[in-house]
């Protein structure tokens, strides 16, 4: 078990007890503000942990692994994606992130030049959500190359978030919007009709993957649907509910939580000089040594980037 540590000032401050980096918020959960337990709560290695099942209905996406709670069923689903995400398969996506790169420091430039400020948090998921829809499902947003293109993505992800604790404790309300007709849920939840269009797309393709016969492909044609739907997955693990639910959490990780990672990154980057100082350093020492743009081989073994 583990005890609430208490710390106590100082006589010559006052007599009051404060509560320590552990406490118990309810009866059955503690919240934890210690880095030193982060190896504790996320164990590794052949330690288990189980996720808690009053906390999966907040997540939308009850057949994902996000919300599978049994550790071995987690891990057996992780492994259906394995080489989906592996080094060799990312490495045929690098032109395409190179391209995409390249329209987001276009976008930059050209802000620069006409003095107008940039919200780098949107920036960034028109970039991320290009690049995971393209990756997943073998066709990209297209958000870089379309100005002024609403981010359903970023969007529909923010709405859901909004949303977390109504998810939680009223999980029905996601069966019954995903029941409603779409012009009702526009007249009377506005903020959820791209969710919903999001959802029922994904639905679609999920349908279409299972229905397919040919399953051979090449690493760059190969789609998450596609890595779902492999005969050789047990057929209990390759239902229309599963892929949609596993598409929806790859989508909404991969756009909004990417952008933020990057946007923060940024954010103390800029404002902290010794680091962006550091970077370019790194950096310029593989431009003057190429006469195109660094690959990914080559960023990775910049000792302060790693």
């Amino acid at each position: 078990m583990v005890t609430t540590r208490v710390q106590t000032l100082p006589k010559s401050c006052c007599s009051v007890k404060v509560a320590g980096p552990i406490v118990r918020i309810n009866p059955r959960e503690i919240h934890i503000k210690d880095p030193e337990f982060y190896d504790e709560v996320y164990a590794s290695g052949s330690r288990k942990r189980e996720k808690d099942p009053h906390f999966i209905p907040a997540l939308l996406s009850p057949h994902s692994i996000m919300s599978t709670i049994d550790h071995e069923h987690h891990r057996l689903r992780k492994s259906y994606l394995k080489n989906f995400f592996s080094r060799r398969s990312l490495k045929t996506l690098e032109p395409f992130v190179q391209q995409s790169i390249n329209l987001l420091c276009q976008k930059l430039e050209r802000a620069y030049a006409e003095k107008q400020p940039v919200q780098l948090d949107s920036l960034y998921a028109d970039l991320t959500a290009d690049l995971i829809t393209y990756y997943s499902f073998g066709e990209s947003s297209g958000y870089l190359n379309h100005e002024g293109k609403v981010n359903d993505i970023q969007s529909g992800v923010g709405t859901i978030t909004n949303g977390f604790h109504l998810n939680r404790f009223f999980p029905m309300f996601r069966q019954t919007v995903l029941m409603c007709p779409i012009w009702a849920i526009k007249t009377f939840f506005p903020n959820y009709a791209e969710t919903l269009e999001m959802l029922r797309l994904l639905h679609e393709q999920s349908k279409a993957a299972l229905a397919k016969t040919e399953f051979k492909y090449s690493d760059r044609d190969r789609t998450l649907f596609d890595a779902l739907a492999d005969p050789e997955i047990p057929s209990k693990e390759r239902t229309t509910a599963r892929l949609m639910d596993e598409g929806f959490v790859v989508l909404a990780a991969g756009t909004a939580t990417t952008a933020r990672t990057l946007a923060m990154a940024s954010f103390h980057m800029f404002s902290q000089k010794r680091i962006l100082h550091k970077m370019r350093e790194e950096v310029q020492e593989i431009m003057h040594r190429t006469d195109k743009n660094p690959c990914w081989a080559d960023l990775e073994g910049l000792p302060y980037l790693v």
